[in-house]
């Protein structure tokens, strides 16, 4: 629980690994997990870094291991997936091997398929020319006849003997049935009525390899007479994708022909089965290993692409990385180190703490119980490192609005057992890795959805509902005398809690007879918390002194607590809390059980009235009845008075305090660093004339190098350059590589480390007095009306509690009570099973599922306002 309060401490730390060993000590590190390496070489073009090559061979092997699984699921072969897969590891020599297999695999791959298309692409050929001599077997019986001297038919197509059959041609095949009303109608035109068109639509679909889609086509036969325009006609088939066979004139040919078809499509078909059987045992096989070939290849990318990030030394032996890692995982990645070196080099690597004026990232370390409670604030915003972390309290007050909303014992169990299965099977998920964005999105919040459901159901038990039915556990503590002759004289009757009230309160959760939602007093509650967490950021000081000295400007803001936290906490006290405060005042004074009228329940004034006329300036007048006090108490126009200037105050202090805080301590640290370079100037200009350049034990603190505003000065004097012998755990500095120049190591480092220093000093240092202004103008204007806003969202809480219960009892009276009140009998079984069944589905996709998500969203609002 402790690592949930705050982010973990941070530091910077250099990394040099020798070059014979970079690759194991990545691996190694990469295995734990535990830093986070800077890239070194921004300045550098992808192609210009020390291990582009491998990067690409590394995207290549995913390319073909992409190909090889679409291949593997479009057969519908289950992909083999183990735990152990994640574990291994491959060295330097087994990538090469590891290569090989990958590209083989993808060549026979490719073959196999090439040859499984090639010979179905044959076999539809051969169904298309077998269709179209069976087609044409009717189109050309007529041609036969008449040319077989077979006079009946001569009179039948008189423009035969006219042109005569030397010159008349023949054009048959198949066209897609979608296109053959356009090509017919283009035929037509092309040939200016010239050419003889007959068709006839194949009954059964042929598939297209090519696609996989199975598509209707069309026979068709074209008769024409010339070379000229039988040209053209080619020419227009082949535009609309036609595929053409030369079909016999002579009926015995066809025949034969329709035969050796049928022997020919019976011999592929069991050349493609066993060609398909080849291919789907190798894919099977491919199917065992692709898993780990792609975690292989994911970690191989990982090394290579973190290996790009570091530096290489001068004499190209020693790597040198920069790295931020936690103060307590530092032991943990020294241990890595040496597991990841061998005894055959002759230089270990090693890792030591450098300072740095840089703010550390934020790391939240989590479990699986608090994974989904971190992500879910790290949507809306990662807190500053080392501030608070609102997930710590979220953890709760998620789960509690939320049940607020859900209020449901019969709802919030269907919650839990669905939280529970799928803690039950989140090993085998984790292992086998199922992949779903839906599931995906409910597995990681399993443990959120349990804790929403336990909460949901302990407020379910206060509101005493039970899929929208009261639960009368305890029984009521009122009770009614009245009979049935005293309500039929009453039109309206009320309960007097003088006389139908027991005296006792309920025993547990409220009253079946009445309810009450204290959402306004919640709502308070949880934004003065909210706002109570920045007193904790304000106070803290960053004791890591050990490491990085410098980090503690980033905290211990005292000034904003007097400045920011007390005055927007008297602006939210004086206003919603003292409403709050109403609130319990009206229900202490006024009482059913109280003997003075103007206390009774029918004087008690007006809350809202009350909290409306302070807000106007206004005094109260109208009570409720005759005889009644409008306000609580004698002086409270008074006290609302004192309030509410209180509150006025509060504006001023917000808007000007912190900027004109800033202004004093500007001017001040101006000049109090005007008065340290006047006296510290007369030993820099010695150093300089004396040595040329400063010394090597010299630190840049001293001689104020690092100082933004002496960038030009020091460049001049040479004072961001240091010896080659200069200890770098001294400087801090960072070693940035130079390919073009070959500038020494040392001399890159403390430029590229001065030169962060410089920039983040001259951003602090360039924000204008305005641009400060303007910023707390808009933060001042925004929490003003972001607490009024807030405060009226709160009410949600009720809002969406009232209407889950109304939906509730909508399902119940319109589809359950439905089926239960028929007369029995066999009809009435089946309609009770039937209205049962509908008011379970729409239980659980309108209240659970759609319903829970609303109130989950609405709960996230309230927690990112």
């Amino acid at each position: 629980m402790g690592d949930l309060i705050r982010s973990e401490e941070m530091v910077l730390c250099h990394l040099f690994i020798p070059s014979e060993a970079a690759y194991f000590v990545i691996s190694e590190l990469g295995e734990v997990g535990l830093l986070q390496f800077r890239d070194l070489n921004k300045n550098l073009q992808n192609f210009q870094r020390n291990f582009v090559r491998d990067v690409q061979m590394c995207y290549t092997m995913e390319r073909r291991l992409r190909y090889i699984k679409s291949q593997v699921q479009e057969s519908k072969i289950k992909i083999f997936t183990s735990p152990e897969s994640a574990k291994a590891r491959l060295s330097p020599n087994e990538i090469t091997a590891l290569k090989m297999q990958i590209k083989q695999a993808e060549i026979e791959i490719r073959r196999l398929t090439q040859n499984a298309l090639d010979l179905k692409t044959y076999s539809l050929q051969l169904s298309e020319f077998k269709c179209v001599l069976q087609k044409a077997e009717e189109f050309l019986k007529k041609r036969d006849e008449i040319f077989g001297f077979d006079s009946t038919y001569k009179t039948s197509i008189d423009f035969l003997q006219v042109i005569g059959t030397d010159q008349l041609n023949f054009i048959t095949g198949v066209v897609a049935k979608e296109r053959v009303v356009a090509f017919e109608t283009t035929l037509w035109r092309m040939s200016k009525g010239n050419a003889y068109f007959k068709r006839e639509d194949i009954d059964e679909p042929l598939i297209d390899y090519t696609t996989g889609q199975k598509k209707y086509k069309t026979v068709f036969l074209v008769c024409c007479h010339g070379d000229k325009q039988f040209l053209k006609l080619l020419k227009l088939c082949e535009g609309f994708r036609a595929s053409l066979y030369t079909c016999p004139t002579s009926h015995m040919e066809r025949k034969r022909l329709i035969q050796s078809i049928d022997k020919r499509l019976d011999d592929l078909e069991l050349v493609i089965n066993q060609t398909d059987a080849y291919r789907r045992k190798f894919l099977f096989s491919v199917a065992q290993q692709l898993q780990h070939w792609t975690i292989m290849v994911r970690k191989i990318k990982a090394i290579y692409h973190t290996l790009n990030y570091m530096n290489m030394d001068v004499t190209g032996k020693c790597l040198i990385g920069e790295c931020w890692v936690a103060v307590r995982d530092i032991p943990a990645v020294k241990q890595a180190l040496a597991d990841g070196s061998s005894s055959s080099i002759s230089v270990s690597p090693f890792l030591y703490v450098v300072n740095t004026k840089e703010l550390p990232p934020t790391y939240n370390k989590t479990n699986k119980y608090t994974k989904g409670f971190q992500n879910l604030i790290d949507v809306y915003g990662i807190a500053t490192y080392r501030e608070a972390n609102p997930a710590l309290y979220a953890i709760i007050t998620f789960p509690f609005l939320f049940a607020v909303m859900f209020g449901d014992v019969g709802h919030a169990l269907v919650m839990i057992i669905f939280a529970l299965y799928l803690i039950r099977i989140e090993k085998k998920v984790e292992e086998l890795q199922i992949r779903g964005e839906i599931f995906e999105i409910f597995f990681a919040g399993r443990y959120m959805i349990l804790l929403m459901g336990l909460f949901s159901c302990y407020t379910g038990f206060i509101y005493n509902d039970i899929f929208s039915r009261p639960m009368n556990v305890f029984g009521s503590r009122w009770f009614v005398d009245f009979n049935r002759s005293t309500l039929a004289g009453n039109e309206d009757m009320e309960l007097d809690p003088g006389v139908h009230y027991k005296g006792t309160p309920y025993v547990f959760g409220m009253d079946p007879a009445w309810g009450m939602k204290i959402s306004i007093i919640i709502g308070v509650l949880h934004m003065i918390l909210g706002l109570s967490l920045s007193i904790i950021n304000y106070r803290h000081v960053n004791f890591h002194v050990t490491f990085n000295s410098d980090i503690r400007r980033y905290f211990n803001e005292r000034h904003c607590i007097y400045l920011e936290y007390i005055p927007r906490l008297i602006l939210l006290c004086t206003l919603f809390l003292w409403m709050v405060v109403m609130m319990f005042m009206k229900w202490i004074m006024f009482s059913a059980s109280n003997t003075d009228v103007q206390f009774g329940t029918a004087c008690a004034p007006s809350i809202l009235v009350n909290f409306i006329d302070m807000m106007l300036v206004r005094r109260t007048t109208k009570a409720q009845f005759p005889g009644c006090n409008p306000y609580l108490f004698q002086n409270q126009p008074e006290v609302q008075m004192v309030l509410l200037l209180i509150c006025a105050l509060t504006i001023p202090v917000m808007l000007l305090g912190k900027p004109l805080y800033i202004l004093y301590e500007r001017k001040h640290h101006a000049k109090m660093s005007g008065m340290t370079d006047e006296a510290s100037g007369q030993v820099v200009t010695e150093n300089i004339e004396v040595n040329g350049k400063t010394t090597a034990n010299e630190k840049p603190s001293e001689t104020g190098s690092i100082n933004a505003k002496d960038n030009d000065k020091n460049k001049a004097a040479g004072t961001d350059k240091t010896t080659a012998n200069e200890n770098p755990s001294e400087t801090g500095s960072i070693n940035a590589r130079d390919n073009d120049k070959n500038k020494s190591v040392g001399a890159d480092k403390t430029k590229e480390g001065t030169s962060d220093k410089k920039e983040a000093e001259e951003k602090e240092n360039s924000e204008s007095f305005g641009e400060i202004m303007i910023l707390q103008v808009i933060d001042t204007i925004e929490y003003a009306l972001g607490t009024v806003s807030h405060t009226a969202s709160y009410l949600r809480l009720w809002a969406l509690s009232l209407a889950h219960n109304e939906l509730s009892e909508v399902l119940w009276g319109k589809l359950l009570s439905m089926g239960t009140a028929n007369n029995g009998g066999y009809f009435g079984g089946l309609l009770m099973f039937l209205s049962f069944f509908m008011w379970m589905f729409f239980t659980v996709s309108i209240l659970i599922i759609m319903e829970g998500l609303s109130a989950f969203l609405h709960t996230l609002r309230l927690h990112c306002n």
